[in-house]
């Protein structure tokens, strides 16, 4: 009986101790994503043989750069056509993959930038892709004409190569600038108005937005 409350009263001990030890700690959201201190992050890592911790301030950056370079992109895109308007963008989203490498990291922000147009004529989505592992198929695609099928065709923007694809009612543009895949997708709407939507100086526009 002894023992049995002995045993009782020690366990009381430990388990009271146990919750009065514990204390939370509430966890501020992570602040703005600072280049320059990631920058100098990455160089002090380095040097000094922490090349783990190098790597993951490497790759914070690097969604800030394409969080910030979505945004110089999408603004690339070109304007609604008459009787169009561009579907407006997410600004919360905006404001957090610019500010929180993190979130751009998780949410793969700046590797596909998407643009939609509503109008009476139909939808127009017009998708990026960075770093597409579709770029090498595209450029043997162009590259040899053979490959290219009876339903699309070899469209020439100064140096850049696209290909129009007809599917009934739905046409698509592509080209590649560097290794991102530049896709836009039509339904019902005349090769004219594609054309005129995409001139030269329209995939001009987009290259400098990609290169620069």
């Amino acid at each position: 009986m002894r023992i049995r409350t002995f045993a009782t009263v020690v366990a009381l001990v430990v388990v009271g101790a146990s919750f009065g030890s514990a204390a939370q700690q509430r966890v501020k959201p992570k602040g703005q994503a600072d280049f320059g201190a990631l920058h100098g992050a990455i160089g002090k890592h380095f040097h000094a043989g922490h090349f783990g911790k190098a790597y993951a301030a490497a790759k914070e950056l690097m969604a800030v750069i394409g969080a910030r370079r979505a945004v110089a992109i999408r603004g690339s895109l070109p304007e609604a056509p008459p009787e169009y308007v561009k579907e407006p963008f997410k600004e919360a989203k905006n404001a957090a993959m610019q500010n929180n490498a993190l979130f751009a990291m998780a949410a793969g922000v700046g590797n596909i930038i998407e643009q939609k147009y509503n109008g009476s004529g139909g939808r127009i989505q017009v998708t990026v892709t960075a770093d597409s592992p579709f770029v090498q198929i595209f450029n043997m695609m162009i590259g040899n004409p053979a490959m290219v099928g009876e339903n699309q065709e070899l469209i020439k923007y100064g140096d850049i190569m696209a290909i129009l694809e007809t599917q009934g009612q739905r046409k698509t543009l592509k080209f590649v600038i560097e290794s991102s895949l530049v896709e836009a997708q039509f339904a019902n709407h005349s090769d004219e108005f594609i054309f005129a939507m995409f001139d030269q100086n329209a995939v001009d526009v987009i290259e400098a937005a990609i290169t620069n």
